[in-house]
């Protein structure tokens, strides 16, 4: 429905006879943000699809023979070839199919949830906004050598923001060199651990993931997302798209949307352009897909 015309979606929960296993790292949506299913425990809240319900068993069955589902939306999940998810095979009705019987031609269903997560906590959102403009347009690779985070931008919101945030956390604002006008950095090897123990590193812009921070809650997620796309989104012909080189990060960005009742498309190019050095990879929203 809406604009998802080609039904590219993935379940987030399994039948109760379907052996419910998931590799490592697949994130949950618990009432406290989407977690690791590794440290999901008994007595967190999950959404089951329909309500949030707690947590009453947890099992760990070891190394077993596993199964990944990948969709033409970007989805991906890897799980026991057991695993049943709701799926709609032409010539039959919607059914739970495992994971490896399912073709080509079949449709997948995808769960978001249509419930409030939580009041929106605004400083938790401010910080998680700055780490999206970092996502977007910082560069952390000097943070362990030299003590150094630098924003790039010519956006005056996005500078009064970054200034801000450095003289709340440092005492000062942010330096810059004539010969680079649109380079902004701070010196301040406690501000680099800071930042860091919010969880971002040191990487470069194909490498770049999303700080764990941002998955805390909604009011993190919505906040990193709006930082992001202030600096890497943009809107045209009905839809909101954001553009960058790292896939890891724009897929549990994916993730996060669909946390919040949105669903994304994902996409690379398929080919260098010009002087780049990266794919540029892309998730977009088109408006109806808005809840």
């Amino acid at each position: 429905s809406g604009g998802d015309k080609d039904k590219t979606r993935i379940i987030g929960y399994a039948a109760r006879d379907a052996g419910k296993c998931v590799k490592k790292g697949t994130m949950i949506l618990c009432r406290s943000g989407l977690v690791p299913v590794e440290q999901v425990a008994v007595g967190d809240e999950v959404w089951t699809g329909w309500s949030w319900r707690k947590v009453t068993h947890k099992y760990d069955e070891g190394m077993l023979d596993s199964a990944t589902l990948k969709l033409v939306s970007g989805w991906e999940v890897t799980t026991s070839q057991i695993h049943k998810v709701w799926a709609w095979r032409a010539g039959s009705v919607p059914d739970w199919i495992p994971v490896v019987d399912l073709t080509p031609e079949d449709l997948v269903a995808v769960d978001a949830p249509q419930t409030e997560l939580g009041p929106v906590v605004e400083e938790d959102f401010d910080l998680a906004y700055m780490l999206g403009l970092l996502a977007g347009d910082g560069c952390n690779t000097l943070m362990r050598s030299h003590g150094r985070v630098i924003m790039t931008t010519a956006d005056p919101f996005v500078l009064g923001a970054w200034r801000d945030f450095c003289f709340k956390h440092v005492g000062r604002y942010p330096s810059n060199n004539p010969d680079k006008p649109y380079d902004w950095w701070i010196n301040s090897v406690a501000f680099c651990r800071y930042i860091e123990s919010l969880g971002c590193t040191p990487a470069y812009s194909f490498e770049k993931q999303v700080p764990h921070f941002a998955l805390k809650n909604t009011s993190t997620m919505t906040g990193f997302i709006s930082g992001l796309f202030d600096t890497d989104g943009f809107f045209q012909r009905n839809q909101y798209t954001f553009s960058m080189t790292s896939p890891r990060l724009l897929l549990m960005v994916q993730k996060m949307l669909a946390a919040l009742g949105i669903f994304a498309n994902f996409r690379s190019n398929s080919k260098l352009y010009g002087e780049q050095r990266h794919i540029v990879h892309h998730l977009w929203i088109t408006a109806d897909n808005f809840p």
